[in-house]
């Protein structure tokens, strides 16, 4: 058995560190996992924020959904279910349009066709952009509601 070099034994107990080699393997490894861990962690976080999204919107359906049974006519905002203040999980207000109001413009699927013929309730996404036309780029991330109640998602999923 070969013994070991005096030297670097007296070196080694002396200073009692890693060497430069073993603390760049340490930190290479490290930065990998840093950057596996975030994307994935973003990954979540957005998802988290679209269901939370989703969820309240359904509330303020059921909100909506009540006032219409008490007072059989749609609220003509979202102040008179006691929505008015409700924001989205990216700060941007909810949007409600009552599309018996003769002056709304309803939202629009990929066929042209209205995505609801009673209100349309949706959140305006990420970005905080829409355009009348799910279609669009800025309307990709939005949150909607569709098919009068039946369907609650993203629209870039409709």
């Amino acid at each position: 058995m070969p013994k070991s070099c005096p030297i670097s034994r007296s070196i080694r107990e002396r200073n009692g560190g890693y060497t430069l080699i073993e603390l760049s393997i340490v930190m290479t490894v490290m930065g990998i996992l840093v950057g596996i861990a975030i994307p994935l962690y973003i990954t979540h976080v957005r998802k988290a924020q679209i269901v939370r999204a989703m969820s309240e919107i359904r509330q303020i359906a059921t909100a909506i959904a009540a006032y219409q049974a008490e007072y059989d006519a749609l609220p003509s905002s979202l102040e008179e279910v006691e929505y008015g203040d409700a924001r989205d999980p990216w700060g941007n207000p909810y949007q409600y349009v009552n599309l018996g109001d003769m002056a709304s413009t309803p939202r629009k699927d990929s066929a042209a066709a209205p995505l609801n013929t009673d209100y349309d309730l949706y959140s305006k996404g990420r970005d905080g952009k829409t355009q009348p036309s799910i279609t669009a780029q800025e309307s990709r991330d939005d949150i909607i509601r569709a098919r009068n109640g039946s369907y609650f998602g993203l629209a870039a999923s409709y």
